[in-house]
C-alpha cells in the first residue's frame, strides 16, 4: 500500500482538483492522509466530505503548525510500505504512482522520482531531469549538480527512510533542509523521464513571499546541506562539490543581505 500525505492550508479553490487526481490513480491500493493544518477557509469541511465518500481517506484536523509538521503527522500515522507527498494546490497524472512504484520495484530502489510540469496562470513548463539509477550517495551529489530536484512531492519513498522528524518544523524550504539526508541514506534512487506531477506556481504562495523568514530559512537550508557534506561526510565531498555547495550558501546569504 502507498500512503499519500496531503498537507492542507488555505487552498479551497484548488483542493477538489488535488484530491480527485489522487482518487483517480490507476494504482488503487492507497490510503490518503489529508492533514487540515488549521486552515481558516472551508478546506476542513471539504476534507471531511471526501472522507465520508471514500474509505481510503483519513482526515486529521490540527492547529496551524506549518507544512513540515503536517507532513510529519502524516508520516507518523501512515500504514503504507511506501509514502508519497502531494501539495494541496497541485494535481497529479492518473498513472503517477503506478509508474513510480513499478520503477522502484524494478530497480529495487528506496526512492523513485518523476519529472513535473510547472503550471503558471497562462502557460505550462516541463521540468525535465535525466532518467537514471543512482546509488544513495551519488544521488545526494546529484542534488548539488542539479540532476535531480530537492522537492518531496515528485517522489515515492520506502517508508523506512522516513520518520516523524524528517522535515524540520517551523522552517520553510523544508525539502532543502532534508532531501540530501534522505537520498544519502537510500541504497538506490531511480529517476524516470515521465512528467507526472503538476506544480502550481502561485504568486501568493508562502514560498514566494519575500519575507525575512523565507530568506533566512533559504540560507540556513543551504548552509545545513554544506555542513552535512563537509563536516559529517568529508570523504564524500570534493573541490567541485564544495564550490557548488558554497554557491548555494552564497546565493541564500546574498538574498538575505539584499532584503
Amino acid at each position: 500500500m502507498i500512503s499519500i500525505i496531503v498537507p492542507v492550508y488555505k487552498v479551497e479553490k484548488y483542493l477538489h482538483q488535488c484530491i480527485d487526481s489522487i482518487l483517480n490513480q490507476t494504482f488503487t491500493d492507497l490510503e490518503i492522509l489529508l492533514v487540515d493544518d488549521g486552515s481558516p477557509d472551508r478546506c476542513g469541511e471539504i476534507c471531511d466530505r471526501y472522507q465520508a465518500q471514500d474509505s481510503r481517506i483519513r482526515v486529521f484536523h490540527t492547529d496551524n503548525h506549518g507544512l513540515s509538521a503536517a507532513r510529519n503527522l502524516g508520516i507518523k500515522n501512515a500504514h503504507g510500505a511506501y509514502i508519497g507527498f502531494v501539495d494541496s494546490d497541485d494535481w497529479i497524472e492518473p498513472q503517477m504512482y503506478e509508474i513510480l512504484l513499478n520503477s522502484l520495484e524494478e530497480f529495487q530502489a528506496d526512492v523513485s522520482a518523476c519529472n513535473y510540469i510547472q503550471e503558471y496562470e497562462n502557460r505550462s513548463v516541463k521540468t525535465m531531469y535525466p532518467a537514471a539509477v543512482y546509488t544513495g550517495r551519488d544521488c545526494a551529489a546529484c542534488l548539488i549538480d542539479g540532476k535531480i530536484s530537492s522537492v518531496a512531492w515528485n517522489k515515492l519513498f520506502r517508508a523506512k527512510l522516513l520518520d516523524e522528524n524528517t522535515f524540520p518544523e517551523g522552517r520553510n524550504y523544508e525539502d532543502v533542509f532534508s532531501m540530501h539526508k534522505i537520498l544519502f541514506n537510500a541504497d538506490r534512487t531511480v529517476a524516470v523521464s515521465a512528467a507526472q506531477y503538476h506544480y502550481r506556481k502561485r504568486e501568493d504562495s508562502i514560498i514566494k513571499t519575500n519575507s525575512a523568514r523565507n530568506l533566512i530559512d533559504f540560507a540556513d537550508a543551504h548552509l545545513a546541506r554544506y555542513a552535512f557534506f563537509t563536516d559529517e561526510h568529508p570523504e564524500y565531498s570534493d573541490k567541485v562539490m564544495n564550490q557548488k555547495l558554497l554557491l548555494g550558501c552564497a546565493t541564500g546569504i546574498s538574498k538575505v543581505w539584499r532584503w
